[in-house]
């Protein structure tokens, strides 16, 4: 379960920073609040883009030449 384990590093990590560097930077806490919720969405945004680009990638190279005197 990797993108369990990513979203509570997440969660635990990153987004606290975020939201306190925001607070720092002269934000209101709903600001902050905000961006905390676009950095979340722009991680798992950026996971699920590679997840499937390297299953496309992936697939492609498991692809065996089809057999046409199998299927006559």
């Amino acid at each position: 379960m990797p993108n369990l384990d990513q979203t509570k590093s997440t969660g635990l990590v990153t987004l606290p920073c975020a939201f306190v560097g925001a607070l720092f930077g002269g934000v209101l806490a709903l600001g902050a609040a905000q961006f905390q919720l676009v950095v979340l969405a722009g991680l798992a945004l950026g996971g699920t883009v590679t997840a499937l680009v390297a299953t496309y990638i992936a697939a492609g190279s498991a692809r065996l030449p089809i057999d046409e005197q199998a299927f006559s």
